[in-house]
């Protein structure tokens, strides 16, 4: 009968049978300590029976479930990013602002959300829909030039400041 061997218990491994010529000379010759693929005969009480010794499955155990783990989250990842899109703000009509360059817009999934974002201005939004995020962040934009462009530059801060200069790089009013 062959048979696994555990901590706790000794587990039939069903009708396997296993050819002492394919085991390692180490085996053959007697000695104890072999890879875990390997079975070798081990004297017990009814005789001599065929055990397999599974010490090395568990110093890879953990290492291969976080492997595991990993592969799931990269695939997780890759999902998401052929699910990314870029698109270009073309205009701003009907809003009474000029759009002197095209807008960059990168717009990724969020959950059951997207987010569209306009990098060079660092700005952000989300919305249920790839549209929405698009529509959102094109109204964002608008509304953050009109509130930057109203305060004297004198009271805003770095990235305020910063991002003011971007927006006027690619906003402009009618007036």
């Amino acid at each position: 009968m062959t048979i696994l061997q555990t901590e706790s218990s000794l587990v039939p491994l069903g009708s396997v049978s296993f050819s002492e010529t394919s085991w390692p000379k180490e085996i053959r010759e007697g000695v104890r300590y072999i890879p875990a693929t390997y079975v070798y005969p081990q004297p017990s009480i009814t005789g001599s029976e065929q055990y397999v010794d599974f010490g090395i499955f568990k110093s890879i155990t953990a290492p291969l479930q976080e492997l595991v783990r990993t592969v799931a989250r990269l695939e997780t990842e890759l999902a998401n990013l052929r699910r990314q899109t870029n698109a270009v703000i073309g205009t701003l009509s009907p809003e009474p602002y000029i759009l002197r360059r095209s807008i960059p817009v990168h717009i990724r999934p969020s959950g059951e959300n997207y987010i569209a974002t306009f990098f060079d201005a660092n700005i952000s939004t989300s919305g249920e829909t790839e549209e929405e995020a698009f529509s959102n962040l094109k109204s964002l934009l608008t509304d953050s030039f009109e509130y930057l462009d109203s305060v004297p530059e004198e009271q805003l801060g770095p990235e305020p400041l910063r991002q003011l200069g971007v927006l006027r790089e690619f906003i402009g009013t009618n007036q």
